[in-house]
């Protein structure tokens, strides 16, 4: 049976090839099924999956289907005549990518050092080809689901809520508009 295979099968039918489990007991089902089926569920729950990100001090995130990859910051040639929000462009295994500094566009000192380039996928935009985004840091990778979101402090179009986090903090979810606004 194949990873895809087992994923398809309902749960009820992965019920019968891992051992009843008693209240208490610590261990993990048995059998490849036993954790997919638990991949499943938790993807049931965790409709989007998210990457948080710092900008300056303060925690974003972005839905992870907008993002190729994460690259350390390299030599960004700068391009005369841009605007301010526009870092300049690298060369990135031989694409041209526009990088821009996003906290230019919310009016976030530029302080810290601009560690990574989040590059995005350039198929998720249609006029603007390849871009990147400066981070100060890259923090995780994870899945969220509707109820973990709670309305954003502000109506902006780039802004999709509110993410709180159980040690007190709270991350705004984003979208790449937040400094693609300014380039239009």
């Amino acid at each position: 049976q194949t990873v895809e295979q087992a994923k398809q099968v309902p749960e009820e039918d992965n019920a019968d090839t891992a051992p009843d489990a008693e209240a208490g007991d610590t261990e993990e089902p048995a059998g490849p099924a036993a954790g997919i089926a638990g991949d499943a569920e938790q993807t049931k729950e965790a409709d989007t999956r998210i990457l948080e990100f710092t900008l300056d001090d303060e925690q974003y995130c972005l839905d992870i289907q907008y993002i190729e990859e994460i690259v350390k910051h390299t030599a960004i040639t700068r391009v005369p005549n841009t605007p301010d929000f526009v870092e300049g462009v690298v060369d990135l295994r031989g694409q041209i990518t526009t990088i821009l500094n996003p906290k230019v566009t919310i009016d976030k000192p530029n302080k810290e050092a601009d560690d990574l380039i989040v590059v995005f996928d350039a198929e998720a935009f249609e006029d603007q080809g390849h871009i990147g985004w400066v981070v100060d840091d890259v923090r995780q990778v994870s899945p969220i689901s509707e109820d973990d979101v709670n309305d954003p402090p502000m109506q902006e179009d780039y802004i999709n809520g509110v993410i709180d986090r159980d040690d007190g903090e709270f991350v705004i979810w984003t979208t790449p508009d937040l400094a693609l606004k300014e380039a239009e």
